[in-house]
């Protein structure tokens, strides 16, 4: 099971100037990025694979983490911000088992009030056997930078997730085994003074990647806890599945008694009437191995919950109950943390069992078994005392299942388990268990291999006040035996027989299992009914045999037999000259059914031929072909019975064969079969296979080739067409398998089988004479589809069928109708196999299932090409066979999603290609650390066909030390693809061009090729007429025929025309077939040590050009495209700071201030950071630069992505190239002199799209923003130059904020800050305006930077004017007097002239309280 994880960025991420590094944990296994410097929007595109090798049920319950952690390296652990996890069934349930550019929502576990922490941009795929990943269709940019639309969550989920509470009570359990045997008691005694063999249970439960244990309650069989453990998640959870275990608690080592997994789908409804997930408390039953301690059990994982267990161990009461949190509530606990609790007893709470009547007592169940036959025992046990018994373990608060054991001299041999719910009876008829009162037949043995017996049995389970209803449904031949009283098995005696005669018709079999190291088998089937048993005789699949069972003896009541016969087993075995018979397969039938008193004949007689799947375990084995029918005897004895023809062949002695009735009707036929060639034969018996021959057989009859006198020299044989005449049902579906045979004729006249195959279905290769009148109608059809071959002609011209990647080099970025396939372009035409077949030969017995270290591709020992068809007509136009030498170029473009092949996790991936001997490894050429490494690569070979077919392309892994590892390969079959008619040799152009990057690539012209397949074929025309027209049999095309040459001149040309009718060759009649057309197929990666999982996948496409034509043009240059280089001295020049939040207090004043810089750089070259001078005591958070950033930059044009190469480490061998998108970041910082700096604010511009900046530092506000994806961009590369004020923002948790206008709540905050709204003082999410910045952005080329060069910050050359900074931006002590004039006039100004005013008016009063008394006098003296 590898899971890969490409972790692509992160945005919003909340904290303060952080370091973020992400974490992937899946299980115990952890992975982690690069850690980048100073941002909250890191971008990473890492990619990780998880390889892990568990059973699917383990792997789904996987928990996979993804956590970003602040600041960690290796001196410490770093700091949580958030963390998102889901199980990997969540993964594999979704479309291709893959979520796909998804953002993932970061929580944080340990306070569930703080909202969202981010979210991380992600891929996650999960691939197993078999399965092939699919890359969605890329959204476009913006698409993908719409979180809320793009959710890491499941269709249904939805994207407001709220906490939740998950109570799992765990009461007590009842029936728990025992433990410890006398023996482990007596060493326990010795060694740690442990003098009792009892059980010390406690009970586990494990949710969503937390574990939670009860209380151990010592030496109890019955133990009683009382106890709930809490779980704390979101709803609705990501993982569906909790696993509640009993465990023994042992000082040595824990062990697990039983397991049971409770999911939460079950137990809960989401439609409009639903409930959330919600269980009993009720008793749920474990099972697992058998409750006989062992010391070492090897049934151990049973008791783990892996696989179906085979015993009762244990049953708990339980109940689940969820609550949904309200995160308002100040009461509430944040932690997620695991707790355990007591709660009440469950009788407290007065809930009343449905197993519990009014009085309480326990409802008393009764469980009837009747065996009635036992069948099909082994001979190995067969001479022994036989005895069965049934388990059904456990007092009935619940119905635990029944177990039927089958002992052998008291020893267990093999166990039947039977659902109680299927034979639990109700008088409720819809409720009743589908096996209540029922006959059935129950096979024993291990994981259905070999069936130790069948037992034919009748079950009835119910309330004991019902029990009088339990021989209901038994056979009406059977009564129950009343004499025996007490306790003891009762006797249920027929009283009712029927005699019957069973007529197997064994015709043939198919597909049989491989069970012979020839890689064949020689099968004979054994037909087991009611005690009889017979076999076929000869050792050929086509058996064509009649078995008669005399005088069968069946119980029961004549009616209920006809309508529900007993079943049949028929076993396959393969006969073996030395030792016994090995198993190949089994499979179940029911006999048609005729009673004396019914008529033998139509619609039911006689039986017709049927198949029946053939199971080995649970993996299919092959087919049978039989019929079957089971015929009343009446009285008189046979006479009445269908006569049976006697044996007509006397080659096959006494042996009856299938009657003519019911055997197919046969029709004489003629296989002609094209004897082609051998390929890639292995050794056999270390021998190398030098004279090989092939034997054709099929019903009976057959052909053999000629011989290859000298297999590595030519490989094809010398006698190509050869027939044979054979009898063949006319019944397509009944015909038998050809049989292929490669044998080595060796010295002394010995011969060694090479390989086989079988061709199950002949379906394909029928021939069928083509119809007149379908000819005349497509010729008649074709006049009248003249205007529609044009029209699609140009809607050719003007639509592109699919747009290639942009890694590709001009031509391929320009060739719009270049076809692209995401799978192997076989698979598009039928593997090429419209003229040669190509058939696996295998050799080797067949692996089952459960035996992944044999599969069918270690089998193959070669390859078989033939073409097969039936028909009286002989085969015409058949190619020479001889060797002819062929210029194979192979284009291989880039390679996707790479196994990681190193420690980094990463891998130095090159191209190796094998042709034959000839082998080319570009490994001087190795890109370093790249999972998705472009090549651009071009290859030549010269191959001789068919020596040289078989081309292998692979990826290796460089290493510096040791042996390169192979990454994957895949192999392409150029034989097949050269001699087929869609002329896969070089794909086909939409349009024809003489120069340019359009040129046309194939030797031959479309005239030549046009007129070709016309003869080929026998067609009339090609005709060019007048006016751009040209006629194909009836058919019309038409299309320009002017060409340009290089130099613009125009010429007359019927190319063209002659292209339009190729690109419509599959609607021209009889001969018409689809060409392949120019393309780039992408083709899996797979590794031989690693069968049927992809390694990645690789882009490319193979033309092939015979030496004996014009030779093809040179190779078209698809090396990968150079980014464009500017000098993004980006020429980022910071003017002014406004707003800036005041971080210090002034050392005289107290006054609040700031020592202003700015930081800048561009996203993955934070070692390159610079920095403005120091704007220093800012008292109004204004600042003055006039400073000037340089940057230059590769930048790739088509991707948008800047293209850094740099070493990962001092370690590094070589440098890696990564392609970051082009982000520009701008912080702003106070300064300090004593203390590390304070980060205040910070803004990330996309290059390629941004908000245009404010004219002023008014305008410029926090929604520039918080509504950037409504708000018009702008792109720096075609702008060029562009100015204006921008904000800067900080994210952070519980911040108290200065002012309430920098405040905003965003979607995932429920509470601000007291002061911005006046809402409770916890914030959950705030993003606030922490200043605003004035700066100019010009994008110039490298000719242009050097033409006008610039110096960085104020330098020279064209160096910028220093800054008209206030007086108080000095240090303060350089001018005392007036700075201390400035703080006490900027801040007190008022102060004092409102002081100057009141002293002013007190002098004032004083002097007219002084003078005042004078003044009177005066007046009152008349003075």
């Amino acid at each position: 099971w590898p899971i890969s994880v490409n972790v692509i960025e992160a945005r919003q991420l909340v904290g303060l100037n952080m370091d973020p590094v992400v974490c992937v944990e899946i299980g115990d296994e952890k992975k982690y990025t690069s850690m980048k410097e100073s941002t909250n929007c890191p971008y990473y595109n890492e990619y990780f694979v998880f390889d892990f090798h568990v059973p699917p049920d383990v792997m789904f319950d996987k928990i996979l983490k993804i956590s970003v952690i602040h600041s960690k390296n290796l001196l410490r652990s770093g700091t949580l911000v958030g963390t998102f996890k889901l199980d990997v069934g969540t993964v594999y349930s979704q479309p291709d088992h893959q979520f796909y550019h998804k953002w993932a929502i970061l929580s944080d576990h340990d306070d569930i009030t703080a909202g969202c922490k981010g979210y991380v941009k992600c891929d996650i795929a999960v691939v197993g056997k078999g399965d092939n990943i699919k890359t969605p269709h890329k959204a476009s940019e913006t698409d993908e930078d719409d979180i809320e639309g793009n959710l890491l969550l499941p269709e249904g989920v939805p994207a407001e997730r709220q906490w939740a509470r998950f109570y799992v009570k765990i009461y007590r359990a009842e029936g728990l085994p025992k433990m410890n045997t006398s023996i482990m008691a007596n060493m326990k005694k010795a060694f740690i003074g442990e003098n009792k063999d009892l059980v010390d249970p406690y009970v586990q439960v494990q949710f969503a990647g937390q574990k939670g244990k009860t209380s151990v309650q010592k030496s109890s069989y019955e133990p009683i806890w009382n106890e709930h453990i809490v779980f704390t998640e979101m709803f609705p959870p990501l993982c569906k599945r909790m696993k509640v275990q009993i465990r023994d608690s042992d000082k040595v080592n824990d062990v697990a008694i039983g397991t049971h997994f409770i999911d939460l789908r079950k137990i809960a409804n989401d439609g409009d009437k639903g409930f959330l997930p919600t269980l009993g408390p009720a008793w749920v039953n474990m099972y697992g191995s058998t409750r006989n301690y062992t010391l070492m059990d090897e049934h151990q994982d049973l008791n783990e919950g892996l696989g179906e267990g085979v015993s009762f161990r244990a049953r708990l009461l339980v109940s689940v109950a969820v609550e949904i949190l309200d995160t308002t509530s100040t009461e509430i606990v944040s932690s997620t943390e695991v707790k355990v609790e007591p709660v009440s007893n469950i009788s407290e709470v007065c809930l009343v069992f449905i197993f519990l009547n009014a009085t309480g007592k326990v409802e008393e169940f009764f469980l009837f078994g009747a065996f009635l036959e036992a069948t099909m025992i082994d001979r190995k046990i067969g001479d022994k005392p036989i005895s069965f018994e049934v388990n059904n373990r456990c007092p009935q608060h619940s119905i635990p299942d029944v177990f039927i054991w089958m002992l052998s001299n008291n020893k267990r041999i093999a166990y039947a388990r039977i659902p109680s719910k299927d034979i639990l009876h109700s008088i409720v008829d819809e409720e009743m268990g589908k096996d209540c009162g029922k006959v059935n037949a129950k096979g024993f043995g291990p994981a259905g291999w070999t069936v130790q017996a069948k037992m034919e049995m009748y079950l009835w389970l119910g309330l004991s006040k019902q029990r009088k209803d339990f021989l209901n449904g038994l056979p009406c031949g059977f009564e129950e035996n009343r004499a025996v009283k007490g306790v003891g098995l009762q006797s249920v005696p027929p009283i009712m027989k029927q005699v019957f005669q069973l007529r197997a018709h064994m015709y043939q079999a198919r597909s049989l299992f491989a069970a012979d190291s020839s890689g064949l088998s020689d099968p004979f089937a054994r037909v087991f009914f009611s005690t009889h048993s017979q076999v076929t005789e000869t050792l050929c699949p086509t058996w064509d045999q009649l078995l008669v069972f005399d005088n069968v003896e069946l119980y029961g009541e004549a009616a209920e037999l006809r309508d529900d016969p007993p079943i049949i087993v028929i076993e396959f075995y393969d006969q073996d000259t030395v030792g016994k018979a090995e198993y190949i397969g089994r499979t179940f039938a029911k006999p048609i059914t005729k009673m004396i008193d019914e008529h033998y004949g139509p619609p039911r007689f006689p039986p017709q031929l049927e198949y029946y799947q053939v199971y080995r375990g649970s993996s299919l084995a092959g087919d049978l072909l039989a019929a079957f029918e089971l015929l009343q005897v009446s009285y008189y004895g046979h006479a009445e019975l269908p006569p049976i023809d006697g044996p007509t062949d006397s080659e096959r002695g006494p042996i009856l064969p299938v009657p003519l009735g019911i055997r197919p009707v046969l029709s004489k036929y003629r296989i002609e079969v094209l004897f082609w060639g051998l390929r890639d034969l292995k050794r056999v018996n270390l021998a190398q296979v030098d004279r090989p021959r092939v034997d054709i057989e099929c019903a009976g009859k057959g052909v053999q080739s000629s011989l290859i006198q000298n297999y590595k020299k030519n490989p094809n044989f010398s006698t190509l067409v050869k027939w044979f005449e054979v009898d063949l049902p006319e019944n397509e579906l009944l015909h038998p398998p050809l049989n292929i045979r490669v044998v080595d004729c060796r010295a002394f006249g010995r011969y060694t089988l090479v390989g086989s195959h079988a061709v199950t279905s002949l379906r394909k290769f029928i021939y069928s004479p083509p119809d007149k009148n379908a000819i005349n109608n497509w010729a008649h059809a074709g006049t009248h589809r003249n205007t529609l071959a044009v029209l699609e002609e140009y809607n050719l011209k003007t639509l592109s069928v699919l747009f290639l990647s942009v890694h590709y080099n001009a031509f391929c970025y320009n060739k719009k109708n270049v076809s692209m396939y995401n799978k192997e372009l076989e698979s598009e035409f039928d593997n090429f196999e419209d003229w040669l077949h190509t058939f696996n030969l295998y050799r080797g017995k067949a692996g089952d299932d459960d035996d992944t270290s044999l599969t069918d591709d270690d089998r193959v020992v070669g390859r078989y090409k033939v073409w097969n068809m039936y028909s009286f007509v002989h085969i015409l136009n058949i190619p020479h066979n001889d060797p002819i030498n062929v210029l194979v170029r192979v284009f291989v473009v880039r390679a996707t999603d790479l196994h990681p092949a190193d420690i980094n996790g990463k891998a130095d991936p090159y191209i190796v290609i094998k042709l034959g001997k000839t082998e080319l490894k570009d490994k001087e050429n190795y890109i370093s650390k790249q999972l998705n490494p472009v090549f651009g690569k071009s290859f030549d070979i010269q191959a001789t066909f068919p020596m040289e077919s078989m081309l292998t392309v692979s990826v290796y892994d460089w290493d510096l030390v040791g042996t390169d590892d192979l990454i994957g390969e895949t192999k392409i079959d150029l034989e097949n693809r050269f001699y087929s008619k869609h002329r896969a040799t070089c794909g086909m152009a939409s349009t024809y061009s003489i120069h340019g990057y359009n040129v046309w690539r194939d030797p031959q012209k479309p005239t030549q090729i046009l007129a070709k397949l016309c003869k080929e074929g026998k067609l009339d025309g090609p005709h060019y007429g007048p006016g751009g027209r040209v006629k194909v049999v009836n058919r019309i095309f038409m299309g320009p025929t002017v060409i340009e040459d290089e130099n613009g001149l125009k010429k007359q040309t019927d190319e063209h025309l002659a292209l339009t009718v190729l690109n419509h060759w599959e609607d021209i009649p009889k001969a018409g077939c689809k060409l392949v057309r120019e393309h780039v197929e992408i083709r899996p990666l797979l590794n031989p040590e690693k069968p049927g999982i992809e390694q990645g996948r690789i882009e490319m496409w193979v033309d092939m050009f015979p030496m004996d034509m014009p030779a093809p043009g040179p190779a078209i240059d698809i090396s990968p495209r150079k980014p464009k280089r500017y000098e993004l001295r980006l020429r980022v020049i910071i003017w002014n700071t406004d707003d800036v939040v005041l971080e210090d207090d002034a050392f005289m004043t107290g006054e609040k201030m700031s020592d202003i810089y700015v930081r800048g750089w561009l996203k993955g070259q934070q070692e390159d950071k610079q920095d403005t001078d120091v704007h220093y005591h800012s008292l109004t958070g204004e600042g003055n630069f006039n400073w000037r950033f340089l940057f230059p930059f590769d930048y790739l044009l088509a991707e948008e992505k800047i293209v850094i190469s740099k070493k990962e480490s001092m370690f590094s061998w070589d440098e890696t190239e990564y392609k970051i998108p082009a982000r520009l970041t701008l912080q702003v910082w106070d300064a300090d002199h004593f203390s590390a700096d304070d980060f205040l604010g910070a803004i990330e511009l996309d290059l390629n799209r941004f908000p245009r900046g404010a004219k002023t530092a008014k305008q410029c506000s926090i929604d520039m923003v918080q509504n950037e994806q409504e708000l018009p961009t702008i792109s720096i590369f075609k702008q060029k130059r562009v100015k204006g004020w921008w904000p800067f923002v900080a994210c952070d948790e519980n911040d108290e904020m200065e002012n309430e206008k920098f405040c905003y709540q965003t979607r995932d905050a429920h509470y601000l800050n007291e002061k911005c709204s006046g809402v409770p003082k916890k914030i959950l999410y705030c993003e606030c305006l922490q200043g605003k910045v004035e700066a100019e952005l010009h994008l110039i080329t490298a000719e242009e930077a050097e033409k006008n060069p610039v110096g960085l910050g104020r330098s020279e050359p064209d160096p910028l004017e220093k800054p008209n900074r206030p007086d108080t931006s000095l240090v303060w002590f350089l001018n005392p007097l007036k700075s201390i004039r400035y703080f006490i006039w900027h801040n007190y100004r008022w102060l004092i002239l409102k002081s100057l005013a009141a002293l002013l008016l007190l002098l004032l009063l004083g002097l007219f309280l002084y003078s005042i008394p004078g003044y009177l006098v005066k007046k009152m003296l008349g003075a």
